[in-house]
């Protein structure tokens, strides 16, 4: 599946299941000099390995694990927040396989 794909490539986490799509943001961000604009398709992953320790590209940077609140507080973009919001209440309903 390409989303376990490019969750290998960009953070190094090898063991992760897929749970479900959550949907798609549409962003713009500056990487070196150029304005990228980028679609991205978000999933609810479950980390399999509590030892497995995410390793960013080199042009990352942040990325770590954090608690749902730190991430709420961390995240740059509304859409996203919106998105795990949605993640939190799938979670609770169990409304993911």
């Amino acid at each position: 599946m390409t989303a376990r794909r490019e969750i290998e490539e960009e953070t190094g986490l090898k063991n992760v299941s897929i749970l479900t799509w959550l949907g798609k943001i549409h962003f713009k961000y500056r990487r070196m000099d150029k304005l990228v604009l980028m679609t991205t398709q978000i999933y609810l992953v479950q980390a399999l390995d509590s030892h497995e320790t995410p390793i960013p590209e080199k042009w990352m940077k942040g990325i770590r694990w954090f608690s749902f609140a730190d991430a709420l507080e961390a995240i740059e973009y509304e859409d996203i927040e919106k998105l795990m919001l949605i993640a939190k209440k799938k979670i609770r309903a169990g409304d993911y396989k």
